[in-house]
């Protein structure tokens, strides 16, 4: 190899020497510009805070309804049937619930069903029929008093016989049921037939006591228009209907 060639050999590689450190030195110092300062950090990014779920609204207490009252059923004949074999004068509850019943339901008899009226009751009819109501459950019992009495006495005198006292307790049972017929019969075809006769009665009473009940009770009826001076109305009704007797302000002015 001669000289020559050996110094320029020399001297590319000192030129690219040269050239590395320039590059070193722009990579290690950030930048083309050649600057020594540092390149700032890179920039931090606060984590977005997670996302929270608005809050269910309360659930609303539950409300627990109060458990229904059983409606007591009747006996079937089956269940009479075995009843009276252990007793003649076995007593069943009426079929109802405590609010249902005017008495005490735990005789079948003696309940009646509940009722009332609100209104007055000139006439006393609606009382009456009540009444009648209410006398129809002792008519039950005593009903009922001759069949435990025969199925005694048809038990004692089985000696013991299976068949026999069936067919006694059977017996007994349709009592039963012939004296229940009875009462239902008293409370929804007598005693309607009586309050209604009562009613009748009274408009009679009314139309002959009250000749100008009608227009008595138009009358009256103004005068309760004007409460603040209802006491001159009735008054004043009174010297325009000066025939009618006394009762017939209170009986006209419930509409009769």
């Amino acid at each position: 190899m001669s000289a020559a060639s050996g110094v320029s050999r020399a001297g590319w590689w000192a030129g690219a020497a040269l050239v590395g450190a320039i590059v070193l030195g722009c990579a290690g110092f950030g930048g083309s510009s050649g600057s020594n300062t540092p390149a700032p950090p890179p920039a931090v990014t606060e984590p977005a805070p997670p996302a929270v779920a608005p809050a269910a609204p309360a659930a609303a207490p539950e409300v627990v309804l109060p458990a229904a009252v059983p409606v007591p059923e009747a006996p079937t004949r089956e269940q009479a049937v075995t009843a009276y074999l252990a007793e003649c004068n076995h007593v069943f509850p009426a079929a109802v619930t405590p609010e249902e019943a005017m008495s005490d339901p735990t005789d079948e008899c003696l309940w009646m069903e509940f009722d009332q009226n609100c209104g007055e009751d000139p006439s006393g009819c609606w009382d009456r029929g009540q009444r009648c109501e209410s006398d129809c459950g002792p008519t039950c019992t005593g009903c009922q008093a001759p069949c435990v009495a025969t199925c005694d006495t048809c038990k004692a005198a089985c000696a013991g016989d299976a068949a026999c006292l069936r067919t006694c307790a059977e017996h007994r049972a349709d009592c039963r049921d012939t004296c229940l017929t009875a009462k239902s019969a008293c409370a929804t075809v007598t005693c309607p037939a009586e309050e209604s006769k009562c009613y009748a009665d009274f408009e009679a009473k009314v139309a002959k006591t009250c000749p100008h009940c009608a227009e008595l009770g138009d009358c009256m009826t103004a005068a309760m228009s004007d409460m603040a001076h209802y006491d001159e109305g009735r008054e004043a009704c009174k010297k325009k209907l000066p025939e009618d007797p006394a009762e017939c302000w209170d009986w006209c002015f419930q509409g009769w």
